[in-house]
């Protein structure tokens, strides 16, 4: 039946993200954790690490890292506009092109939600989502329990992100020492890292960020037939359509 081949197309899909995101993770922790194209270490402050590469913090590789912000919901005059605006239940590791809910200029102006640029990494900094990440793809806003950040161009989004994902279980065990169970924005900030040379980075953005954009585009489609397998079923269910 139609239903079942937009099933199934939705199902490819998702089959080939999880592939482009499996292929992406592999490529970082191949060369950035376990440094396998390397050959002469120094010690540092972290453990061995590549000659060429330095010991810095996350703030150093971001152009700007932000928290966010909720408007009032008894106003209605902030919901419904047209900004999507992100919950971190949507921060699930993946590519954001959509949002279950979304803000009115008014309610970012007096809410204090910043808007951030596509590719940009969010990190969930609160309760049982701490360490949660989402690669947006559309510019948005997101709410007071995810931190946003921009990461320096020499550097990539994709470095960025990869490096949120592979921190993810210290800053689950960092959010367990406090009485909430919450990180903040300052704890990621001076997560520190093994920043490899720019020719490396370089290289690892020519390879990861066109698996990005072409999750990007497949993630919109299955979006898209999801609206519309949505929209047949009732109507093939009440006979307004027949399928031959």
């Amino acid at each position: 039946s139609i239903l079942e081949k937009i099933d199934n197309k939705i199902e490819t899909n998702d089959r080939i993200n999880d592939i482009l995101e499996e292929m992406a993770q592999a490529l970082f922790e191949s060369w950035f954790i376990d440094f396998e194209p390397y050959n002469k270490f120094k010690k540092s402050e972290l453990w061995q690490i590549p000659d060429e590469f330095e010991v810095t913090e996350v703030r150093d590789i971001c152009s700007q890292i932000r928290n966010g912000g909720t408007p009032k919901r008894s106003n209605e005059n902030y919901w419904g506009g047209k900004t999507p605006w992100i919950k971190t239940g949507e921060l699930n590791g993946e590519v954001i092109t959509d949002t279950e809910e979304k803000v009115t200029d008014l309610g970012i102006e007096e809410s204090n939600c910043p808007i951030v640029d596509e590719n940009t990494v969010l990190v969930a900094l609160y309760g049982a989502s701490v360490g949660n990440t989402g690669l947006t793809k559309i510019p948005a806003t997101f709410n007071q329990a995810c931190c946003s950040l921009q990461a320096k161009e020499k550097v990539g989004y994709g470095f960025v992100f990869q490096l949120l994902k592979h921190l993810k279980p210290r800053l689950k065990q960092l959010s367990r020492g406090s009485a909430q169970q919450n990180i903040s924005q300052g704890i990621i900030k001076e997560q520190k890292l093994a920043l490899p040379p720019e020719d490396d980075l370089r290289r690892f953005r020519e390879l990861v960020h066109p698996m990005y954009v072409q999750m990007n585009s497949i993630t919109v489609q299955t979006q898209k037939l999801s609206k519309l397998r949505d929209t047949l079923l009732p109507k093939l269910m009440s006979g307004e359509i027949r399928v031959n």
